[in-house]
């Protein structure tokens, strides 16, 4: 069975929404894509690739000679990419929960990038090796993650935020997500 967005409702809201999140956090994006060298004529897999921001943003970066492989397993994201009508993005519907599909696309990659998507997948060391089994010798796999979610605080406190942090946390824990996913991100990386 195919997992959904587990955050919320997939709206023309929540899309909204992710672009505004895309746009707070594209300095720090950009300059990840940039030490990854990203460049024209790679193929680049937008792991867990939502509405398709980042996507977007690194099919500016591959050109007319690359192809980036945008994958994530809601019916209403990936139709929202679709729908841009772009060349050079083949998008990929599929649970990654167990590991990367095996496509023929996703063979030999230049590049994985990954945002915010393995807390909510579980089954890191799974899909972590399916990643490097995809990358072609010398490949990177960027990942942009939560360090340590369960961490998080806010001062001055406030009401409405620990209600928001302590609903992610329960909706994590009850679809098998990691709260600490981003703390073992790169020790499992090293043992794969």
């Amino acid at each position: 069975m195919k997992k959904e967005y587990v955050l919320r409702a997939v709206d023309d809201e929540e899309i909204s929404r992710l672009e505004f999140q895309h746009q707070v956090w594209q300095k720090e994006t950009e300059i990840a894509i940039q030490n990854a060298d990203i460049k024209l004529g790679d193929k680049v897999l937008d792991l867990g690739c939502g509405p398709g921001y980042l996507t977007f943003d690194l099919l500016k970066r591959i050109g007319n000679e690359g192809k980036v492989y945008a994958l994530d397993s809601s019916d209403k994201f990936t139709q929202f990419i679709r729908n841009q009508k772009l060349a050079n993005i083949e998008v990929i519907q599929a649970d990654i929960s167990t590991g990367l599909p095996d496509v023929p696309e996703l063979k030999s990659l230049d590049k994985v990038f990954c945002r915010w998507v393995l807390m909510f997948t579980g089954n890191l060391e799974k899909i972590i090796g399916s990643v490097f089994d995809v990358l072609k010798p010398g490949g990177k796999f960027i990942s942009i993650e939560y360090f340590r979610f369960y961490q998080i605080d806010m001062f001055p406190k406030s009401e409405t935020f620990d209600q928001i942090y302590l609903g992610v946390q329960k909706l994590l824990r009850n679809n098998g997500g990691d709260l600490s996913a981003g703390d073992k991100v790169h020790e499992i990386m090293r043992s794969v």
